[in-house]
């Protein structure tokens, strides 16, 4: 066989190859997303559980953007590109989606982890991704897909930091304030989430923790905690 016949073949098996790669992953990419309906079918709001060869949409739209350009470039001729160069670029195209397909996945259940510990508010979450270096162009995305999927609830976090703070004993102007200004609470969100708060208990605490003082001192250690007043009235919330 001569080496021009020698080196079509060649190209031909890669050729054949790699059609055969993008068969292999439209059909693990259906199972992926067979499992995907399986899994969101059964999964509640606040479910967190983590399977690491599951792929969500994200996942899946990386991939056929990936398998849509093999496609195109298998099926369109490229004048002036031999069937080795061609192949060639395809693999690296496919290496670079993969990577990309990869950092999302790392990247986005790092954000999960922080969020099955406890509830975070979307200024806590950005500051952690962004102090272990997560790369800015996927912050946003990641943010957006934890909220789609409730993962992520600015409701649910005004309430479980209302209700941790009030255990310490500190009062709802205190906690307020936090809220809206560290946190960029709503105060729709906070206003929901105080309605489910023991205040008076909340104040029976910080009278303890505060101790025996007398007149202006004990009054203004509980306005420091966030009460005022000697009693809490409900409209005040």
């Amino acid at each position: 066989m001569s080496e021009s016949n020698m080196n079509g073949a060649m190209n031909s098996e890669k050729f054949a190859a790699l059609v055969e790669e993008i068969k292999q992953r439209d059909s693990h990419r259906k199972q992926s997303r067979s499992g995907q309906q399986q899994s969101h079918s059964s999964r509640k709001d606040h479910s967190f559980i983590k399977a690491d060869n599951a792929m969500d949409s994200q996942d899946v739209e990386c991939i056929e953007y990936r398998d849509q350009a093999l496609k195109d470039c298998v099926l369109e001729e490229k004048e002036g590109l031999s069937q080795e160069a061609l192949t060639t670029q395809l693999l690296a195209e496919a290496q670079r989606e993969e990577e990309k397909a990869r950092e999302w996945h790392y990247w986005r259940e790092r954000a999960m982890n922080f969020l099955i510990r406890r509830e975070h508010s979307e200024v806590e979450l950005r500051q952690k991704l962004q102090q272990r270096q997560c790369p800015p162009a996927l912050i946003d995305p990641i943010i957006d897909w934890l909220y789609g999927e409730r993962y992520l609830s600015l409701e649910r976090f005004a309430y479980s930091y209302s209700k941790n703070r009030a255990d310490l004993g500190y009062g709802p102007i205190r906690v307020r304030y936090e809220l809206a200004q560290i946190h960029r609470i709503s105060e729709k969100d906070i206003k929901a989430a105080f309605k489910e708060i023991n205040w008076r208990n909340a104040r029976a605490i910080a009278e303890r923790k505060v101790g025996k003082k007398e007149g202006a001192k004990y009054y203004a250690a509980l306005y420091r905690r966030g009460f005022s007043g000697e009693m809490i009235v409900e409209d005040d919330f």
